[in-house]
């Protein structure tokens, strides 16, 4: 199974008391690239591994 979500920048929070039924509504951009990917194989294994790819950086990675 593979999971791909776009990355996404949070511009502000609107309505944050309620007045309009929207509580902690807010607007945002999607962007295509960088993005989440996720992707995990069925094992009979326990436990689990990460693997990352060649281009993060290692402070990202802990």
């Amino acid at each position: 199974m593979i999971i791909r979500a776009p990355s996404r920048l949070h511009m502000s929070l609107i309505d944050m008391n309620g007045s309009y039924k929207r509580i902690d509504g807010g607007i945002g951009l999607a962007l295509s690239d960088p993005q989440f990917v996720l992707q995990s194989e069925e094992t009979n294994e326990k436990g689990y591994t990460l693997e990352f790819a060649d281009d993060i950086r290692e402070d990202s990675r802990e």
